[in-house]
């Protein structure tokens, strides 16, 4: 049966102890040791192999705690800081801790795979604090803990800041045909604190474990050259643009005269046009932002080139913890649909960009400034009485959208008192009529004519935007296409669920918080952490007590025994009369291994007949009591001693 986060399990063991004949744990780890280095070179996979650490069959229970496997990497077993501790030779000892020594491991460690050393950098913070926990108190029971843990073996992640470890897997894309020259500068698999527990008592397991969480990172220079490659881009077409917009503009703009109020025509002359086009400002809150998918796992930040996947958020709550044994939290499956998520957001931000281009190009400021004169009398009154001048936008332009508000005129001092003297009208209604012709006569047909000899706004952008997303994704791909074989990643490992031995040999448990494998397909070594291991002796308690002998007088001793206890635990025998009132009470007997004490009670002189009980009850576990009754008799010869 598996043993899930925080779960429970009662094992159905064959046999007590481990497979007799094995060999003692020392040499046994030597060999183990030299084994898996011999393999690791040859570039071989040991599968279903005796681990490092076996029982030798007469432990009675047996703890064993490694947050890094020594044998994986070639490395000193005392460097890692493993705990370790079996009931025979330690019975009474207090539990073994033991921590990574991050100095001697010089932080760093080399996962050798298929010829490549893949670089696991120790965060010498949390791996310094991390340590290993082995406890066998009794012949029933084992404790066994790895990772961030506390002083008597709790999880305690909950302080742990920064990450474990961080996982190199740049060199291991060589090994699946991958150049990443100028794409790719580096792929890391950053795993924050782990830790894993369990305990057997009597049969019955549980088991913890915790991930505060992964990230994959990819650290990309063509992804951060892409704000550089688009404002390039956009740099160009605002120049491309200004002069487009100039040409097409000033060409539509009708230079001809205007009927004002019906009495003057004013002639339109001298356009002057300006024409802001700034698109890279609209675009810089685009570049210099982070860009997230819809699973929330994948964030792209264009100012740095990272590429980052929160592993959590692939989750059902954002936790990679609370899981079912043995959970690829990083597969195929998983790395696909990173992949699927990293093309859909590249590939998004080229409609994205289009979108703010095209808002940016709408609202791309245009002023026209003209002057209107006049001739009248034949020309005896002629001369400027007018400066005009239309402040819009491209998008109002183009669409209708120009108002009276857009249009200012100013009537110009000289001429305009005659003017006004032969039309017969005021200085303000001849400003108005201006308004109105300028609106009817010069901004309708420069629409009308814009509108047709103007390119769409699509035509202006054209694909240079998108062009360089593409570009970007063509490059990305071969890397993305290959992550679903670069790594995997389980958590909540259980072998026994898989049909292998606990790392203690048949019939123990064992749980690792995650188990790492670089290339998997390629047959790879796996890598566990934080794995925490015990064997313990079956045991349900199934107390007996029995008072002999079961009559006495006052003054004589009887002998209380007991079978079927804790195995080394301590008892309080508690005497009660026929009411349940305490008469004595015979303080902390010990149990032996076997589960079995004795111990005497001498019934006080001038006892009174009584029917009394024995009640023998474990200090620690108060469930696990038994009583025996017996009796004081009345002396009626009065003469017993003789």
């Amino acid at each position: 049966m598996a043993s899930n986060s925080e779960g429970v399990q009662v094992r159905d063991r064959t046999t007590d102890a481990h497979q007799a004949g094995a060999n003692p744990p020392g040499s046994l780890k030597r060999l183990g040791a030299v084994f898996t280095s011999a393999a690791l070179v040859s570039g071989l996979t040991m599968v279903g192999s005796a681990p490092a650490y076996a029982d030798d069959g007469e432990h009675r229970s047996h703890a064993l705690a490694t947050l890094i496997d020594a044998d994986a990497l070639g490395l000193d077993v005392a460097t890692v800081g493993t705990a370790e501790q079996n009931y025979v030779d330690n019975a009474g000892d207090d539990p073994v801790t033991g921590t990574v020594d991050v100095d001697a491991l010089g932080g760093v460690l080399n996962l050798d795979v298929g010829g490549v050393s893949v670089p696991i950098t120790l965060d010498g913070t949390n791996v310094g604090a991390a340590s290993n926990y082995a406890s066998t108190p009794l012949p029933s029971e084992a404790t066994a803990a790895s990772g961030t843990i506390t002083g008597d073996g709790a999880i305690d992640v909950g302080g742990a800041s920064g990450d474990f470890a961080n996982v190199n897997l740049t060199a291991a894309l060589s090994q699946l045909g991958v150049d990443t020259t100028g794409v790719i500068d580096a792929v890391e698999l950053q795993l924050r604190a782990v830790a894993s527990s369990v305990t057997e008592e009597a049969g019955t397991i549980s088991s913890d474990y915790t991930l505060a969480g992964a990230d994959l990172v990819i650290d990309s220079p063509a992804v951060g050259a892409l704000t550089d490659d688009l404002t390039a881009v956009v740099a160009g077409l605002d120049e491309t643009l200004d002069a487009t917009l100039q040409d097409n503009i000033l060409g539509e703009i009708p230079q001809t005269e205007i009927d004002v109020l019906g009495l003057l025509g004013v002639q339109i002359s001298e356009p002057v046009l300006g024409v802001d086009v700034d698109l890279q400002s609209a675009l810089a809150p685009v570049l210099e932002g982070e860009l997230t998918g819809e699973s929330g796992a994948v964030t792209i930040d264009l100012s740095t080139g990272q590429i980052l996947v929160d592993v959590e958020q692939l989750y059902a709550g954002g936790t990679l913890n609370g899981l079912d044994p043995n959970t690829q939290v990083l597969s195929e499956t998983e790395l696909s649909a990173i992949t699927t998520e990293v093309t859909n957001i590249l590939s998004g931000l080229g409609a994205t960009l289009d979108e703010v281009l095209t808002a940016a190009l709408e609202d791309t400021s245009v002023t026209i400034e003209l002057t209107g004169s006049v001739s009248l009398l034949g020309g005896l009154i002629a001369g400027d009485i007018a400066d005009i001048s239309i402040d819009t936008t491209l998008g109002d332009l183009l669409e209708g959208g120009v108002t009276s508000d857009d249009i200012e005129v100013t009537l110009l001092e000289g001429i305009l008192s005659d003017v006004l003297g032969v039309i017969g009208v005021g200085a303000e209604e001849l400003l108005n009529g201006l308004v109105a012709a300028v609106l009817d006569d010069i901004v309708g047909p420069l629409t009308d004519g814009l509108v047709t000899a103007l390119p769409s706004l699509e035509e202006l952008l054209g694909d240079g935007v998108q062009g360089v997303v593409d570009g970007l994704l063509a490059a990305l791909g071969p890397t993305l296409d290959a992550l679903p074989g670069l790594v995997s990643l389980t958590v909540n490992v259980q072998p026994t669920e898989l049909g292998e031995l606990g790392d203690l040999g048949e019939t123990s448990f064992t749980v690792r918080a995650a188990e790492l494998t670089v290339l998997p397909n390629a047959g790879a070594v796996a890598l566990p952490l934080a794995s925490s291991s015990v064997y313990a002796e079956d045991f349900a308690a199934d107390p007996v007590v029995t008072v002999a002998p079961e009559s006495v007088y006052a003054g004589e001793t009887v002998s209380i025994d007991g079978t079927g206890y804790w195995p080394d635990s301590t008892v309080d025998v508690e005497i009660l009369d026929a009411d349940g009132n305490v008469v004595d009470t015979i303080e902390g007997v010990a149990v032996n291994a076997d589960g079995i004490f004795t111990t005497d009670w001498t019934v006080p002189e001038g006892t009174e007949p009584a029917e009394l009980t024995a009640v023998a009850t474990d200090v620690d576990r108060p469930e696990v009591t038994a009583e025996a009754p017996f009796t004081v008799l009345e002396d009626q010869t009065g003469d017993r001693g003789d």
